[in-house]
């Protein structure tokens, strides 16, 4: 089961400048929730016990939002304005694409091991961000194309034993841009750079650490009529404590 809210805004921008409305003024507004519902499958190949392969796939999602579209324009739906913004029932659906995964392990001796891994992402079931009601001029309160295709996240690792209590990791990913970069969603190629590892406190206790740093290449597009310059980056932390009773 996949629970879902999401909430998205799109201001006037450049838009506005004729109308004298400053471009941070928001134009559209749509919030909703979703319940839905997927599937996973996987199989393991052990050749032994320092040798194995996984492989795993999952269903895509169709997330269908029910909520409230909010129009402060005067164009989608009727008597809506800046001043006086109109609320109405609103849809939106968005595809959660569906994956396929490869990896493999093998424990080259007491204290090194390697993994790696091949991960294809079916973003070409992405096409459009579109928002409809009955309540909005030809039941389309707002649209969005998108030009996504399939992408590979090609990924590597190694783990070292350092004593009986510590465990550490560290890896590599190359994710693939999979659609062209825009305002609303800059994509671009992504590299992936992680560390981690595993204390054992006894037997039965053992906590687990993470920290990755993603680094988005620059890119350079252009969109109605202006040129934009993007470049992402992010720090992603975990921590778990694992009790096995």
């Amino acid at each position: 089961m996949v629970y879902a809210d999401a909430e998205l805004n799109r201001h006037f921008g450049g838009l506005g400048l004729p109308l004298n409305i400053p471009a941070s003024q928001t134009l559209l507004n749509l919030k909703g929730d979703t319940w839905e519902w997927g599937w996973n499958i996987g199989t393991l190949w052990e050749l032994d016990d320092d040798n194995r392969f996984g492989l795993s796939y999952r269903s895509q999602v169709d997330l269908d939002f029910d909520g409230e579209f909010t129009d402060y324009s005067t164009q989608i739906v009727s008597g809506s304005s800046p001043a006086t913004p109109v609320t109405v029932d609103g849809s939106l659906s968005v595809p959660l694409p569906a994956i396929a995964e490869f990896g493999g392990f093998h424990q080259l001796n007491n204290r090194w091991a390697v993994h790696y891994g091949i991960q294809w992402t079916q973003w070409s079931e992405f096409k459009e961000l579109k928002a409809t009601s009955a309540d909005c001029a030809g039941n389309t309160c707002f649209i969005k194309e998108e030009s996504y295709d399939d992408n590979v996240r090609y990924s590597v690792g190694a783990t070292y034993n350092l004593n009986p209590d510590w465990i550490v990791r560290a890896g590599f990913a190359f994710d693939e841009q999979a659609g062209e970069p825009t305002l609303s969603i800059p994509d671009t190629d992504r590299y992936w750079y992680s560390a981690g590892a595993t204390y054992t406190y006894n037997s039965d206790l053992t906590l687990d650490i993470g920290l990755t740093y993603l680094y988005g290449k620059s890119s350079t597009f252009t969109e109605e009529g202006f040129t934009f310059n993007s470049e992402n980056h992010a720090w992603l932390g975990a921590a778990q404590l694992n009790y096995r009773f």
